[in-house]
């Protein structure tokens, strides 16, 4: 009798531990969907979201910005490479399917770019309540040919 208890007990605990979802915070999905939704597919100025970005991240986008544009706007201009966040398709629907959790602090966009699915994984954290967003892989695949586009995020 014992030992049906202690394989039912186990059974349960293990059931219970591989039922969990990963949930993705509220805070978290809400800059998510802010960020694509508003500047990513829309071109928002990113400035006013400048808060949810780590210094660093918004220097590279900044830098890519400038770079893009052969300094034709030069250096101070604020403009931030957002089009690193998708495919850059130019013309089709774009739209944020869904948002899953990937681990500690990684967070996956899937998008749908011109009929193009497209991947972008963040690394996120959460400072006193705001989402920072510190680096950022970005897949796809175009012409047959994979694409990897990583911003500030670590090879692992």
């Amino acid at each position: 009798m014992k030992r049906i208890v202690y394989i039912a007990v186990i059974s349960l605990a293990m059931s219970a531990c591989g039922s969990r979802v990963k949930s993705c915070p509220e805070s978290v999905e809400s800059f998510i969907t802010n960020l694509y939704n508003n500047y990513v597919f829309n071109y928002g100025e990113l400035d006013s979201i400048a808060v949810n970005f780590s210094p660093a991240l918004l220097d590279s986008l900044h830098k890519a910005y400038w770079q893009e544009y052969d300094g034709e706007f030069g250096p101070d201009d604020p403009g931030y490479a957002v089009w690193l966040f998708r495919t850059c398709a130019s013309d089709g629907a774009q739209s944020l399917d869904s948002i899953s959790v990937e681990g500690r602090d990684l967070y996956t966009a899937h998008i749908t770019d011109a009929g193009t699915p497209c991947t972008c994984t963040m690394h996120i954290t959460v400072q006193n309540g705001t989402p920072v967003l510190t680096g950022f892989k970005t897949q796809f695949t175009n012409s047959g040919q994979p694409v990897c586009r990583r911003i500030l995020f670590p090879e692992r």
